[in-house]
This record gives C-alpha cells, sequence and structure tokens, in this order.
C-alpha cells in the first residue's frame, strides 16, 4: 500500500537533474529560493554527466580570459546563418544576448569554473571561429565531492558497459554535475532527492502549483510558490502539456507570484540570497 505523507511546500521544484536542470535549481537557490530536485534514478546528472559538455555561449568571459575574439554579434552572424528561421526568433536572441551573463553570474561562486579549449565550429560560414567557442567545465578532483561522489552518475563507460574507470581526476559532465552538486549544496537552499519520480503535475484553476512524487518512503504533494521546472529528459519530446506551462495555450497569462510558505521539513540555513541576474 502506497503511503501518503503531508504536502511540503518549496518555493521552487525542478524535476530531472542534468545539467539545464541544476542550472535552473542553482540559479533559484542562489537567489535564496527554497529549491527541491526531484531525480528518478539513484543518481544525479542524467545523460550530461556522459558528455564532454562543451557549451556554446559566443561572447563569454571565459573565452575572452583565453583571449578569443568572440562576440554575441559573432555568434548570432554564425547562428543565424545556419539555423535561419527554423526556430522562433525571439528564442534566438534570448539564447545568444543572455549566454555572457549566464557564465558570469555562474562564475560568482567559486565552485563552478569554466575554461576555453579549442573545439571548432562544425560549419563553414559567416561568423565562424576557426577553434571553435567552446568553454567547459575545469576539471574536479573526486576528493571535493566527498560523499556527493556516490550521488554521480558514473561515465558512460562504466555506467552502460561495465568498463571501469579513473575517477580520481572528473572532466567533461562528470566535473559540470559536479561542480553544480558542490554549488548547490552551498546554498544552504537546495533539497536534492534521488529515487523520487514525479507522478503527475498540480494544476489549480488552470494553473501548475505543484508535482505528485513517489519516493522511496511513499507519494508527497509537493507545492511549489514560484513555479515547477520540467527538466526531464521526456518533457521535450512530449506533444502535450499543462496549462500554465510556458509554451502552453493557456500560457498566456503569467500568474503573480504567491508568498513563498514554509516547507514542513526544517529547511537548511540560507545564506542572504545573491542579487537577481
Amino acid at each position: 500500500m502506497t503511503t501518503e505523507h503531508p504536502a511540503e511546500n518549496a518555493d521552487v521544484i525542478v524535476v530531472g537533474s542534468g545539467g539545464a536542470a541544476l542550472a535552473a535549481a542553482y540559479t533559484a537557490a542562489a537567489n535564496g529560493l527554497r529549491t527541491i530536485v526531484l531525480e528518478k534514478t539513484e543518481h544525479f546528472g542524467g545523460t550530461s554527466a556522459y558528455s564532454g559538455s562543451g557549451i556554446w555561449l559566443p561572447g563569454n568571459q571565459a573565452q575572452h580570459r583565453a583571449g578569443v575574439p568572440d562576440s554575441v554579434e559573432l555568434g548570432t552572424e554564425y547562428f543565424t546563418a545556419l539555423v535561419g528561421d527554423r526556430t522562433p526568433a525571439e528564442l534566438q536572441r534570448a539564447y545568444l544576448s543572455t549566454g555572457p551573463e549566464l557564465v558570469e553570474f555562474l562564475e560568482r561562486d567559486p565552485a563552478l569554473r569554466f575554461r576555453y579549449q579549442p573545439f571548432p565550429d562544425y560549419f563553414e560560414a559567416p561568423g565562424r571561429v576557426e577553434n571553435g567557442r567552446d568553454i567547459f567545465p575545469v576539471p574536479l578532483p573526486a576528493t571535493e565531492l566527498g560523499d556527493r561522489l556516490a550521488h554521480l552518475r558514473p561515465t558512460i563507460a562504466l555506467d552502460q558497459h561495465g568498463i571501469e574507470q579513473d575517477r580520481e581526476n572528473l572532466i567533461g559532465g562528470q566535473a559540470l554535475i559536479g561542480r553544480f552538486l558542490l554549488a548547490l549544496d552551498k546554498t544552504g537552499n537546495a533539497d536534492l532527492r534521488t529515487r523520487t519520480r514525479m507522478r503527475s503535475l498540480i494544476v489549480e484553476e488552470g494553473w501548475v502549483t505543484g508535482v505528485v512524487a513517489d519516493g522511496p518512503d511513499g507519494t508527497t504533494r509537493l507545492r511549489a510558490a514560484r513555479g515547477v521546472v520540467l527538466a526531464r529528459a521526456a518533457s521535450s519530446a512530449s506533444t502535450t502539456c499543462a496549462p500554465g506551462t510556458t509554451g502552453c495555450p493557456a500560457a498566456a497569462g503569467r500568474r503573480p507570484p504567491r508568498a513563498p510558505t514554509p516547507a514542513t521539513r526544517s529547511p537548511p540555513s540560507k545564506p542572504s540570497a545573491r542579487p537577481s541576474t
């Protein structure tokens, strides 16, 4: 028989734990919001933990430190030449124009460090940078993760094929997820849960207000005062979504955020919130 637990309250709930999910969770938690991350497996990281973790954000400060002659304008020229109008122009502008801002925000935390490495832009087109634009997380000594190393999804060689690999110095996606776990723990505002699967969204008066989640100890209704971020692998492939989620017809209006309510569990101590970016 499924055990029903009392409802819990948070500001933000993030479903999934890949790179995008943890970036969203960190942004919320670093700005003082009580944040819950739900991961259905026993490890954080998703397929991001398997990846090389190259990040393509033209004109960012990690590139500039390495002397790469790049800018948002040059990156936009290249992006537009290749993508054209296959995606909405406003999304393209948002992605490109805020890339440097994102890197600057993340690197305010010493745990989130990036460096430029040559990795060529694939196609010949106006705005191409010959040696590429990619930045990568700085390798992370596994000892810095402590007990969190056991929660980091192993490399694809080990996880999918049983081939042991040295994890003494984490690189690529291993370093990216490991660094996000360190940064999230440091905020004091993040509750990271493994083996916890979202069963359904809670929709009230046409708005998503939380999720129903199944965890090791039963089922819990988790309410989010500020929002729910769906960043699990299946979300982008879904052809339908609940009213009130971004991109759905019912999302034309925006509900004012409710005042944060205290969680039923004792929340971790909160540091001073950082300025919003």
